[in-house]
């Protein structure tokens, strides 16, 4: 119960934040990318171990000025401003990387991502919308999976 109290207020506050960077992004005409993550697999997530551990690598890599939030149980979402689509693809790309290449008691990590680049006229409401799209999207390409609205890139093959 308190694991789904806090996981409510994360998502009001990922959802505040959103919408005073949609607002900063409208004010001076700059661009804004929004990410949400999700830890793959079924490995045992109810110790929460690997899903503070991608927490923990996430916040080592994001610069100064993104926000990052727990979104759900294993999700989280990124909010990067003065970020474009591609440059979002790009690092969301190396932080995939840096990801995989982590164990957690012997588990490999990995993650889908969903990227979007919010519009102007876009709510806070619509940028999540898209961006939980590309999120299935990325999910049903396999473990590692990344898609945005440029495309869709299927999970790196394991030969």
């Amino acid at each position: 119960m308190e694991q789904c109290a806090r996981t409510v207020k994360n998502a009001r506050l990922c959802e505040a934040d959103l919408s005073r960077q949609l607002e900063i992004a409208r004010r001076y005409a700059r661009p804004l990318s929004i990410v949400l993550a999700e830890v793959d697999g079924d490995a045992d997530l109810n110790d929460g171990r690997l899903v503070r551990a991608v927490g923990r690598v996430i916040a080592a890599t994001k610069r100064r000025a993104d926000y990052v939030r727990r979104w759900g149980e294993r999700e989280f979402m990124m909010i990067l401003p003065e970020t474009d689509l591609a440059a979002a693809r790009a690092a969301t790309a190396r932080l995939q990387a840096i990801i995989a290449e982590s164990s957690v008691a012997g588990q490999k990590i990995t993650i889908s991502v969903g990227v979007n680049q919010c519009n102007p006229e876009d709510e806070a409401a619509d940028c999540l919308t898209a961006a939980q799209y590309w999120l299935y999207r990325a999910k049903l390409a396999g473990p590692g999976g990344l898609c945005s609205c440029l495309d869709c890139e299927a999970a790196p093959s394991e030969g």
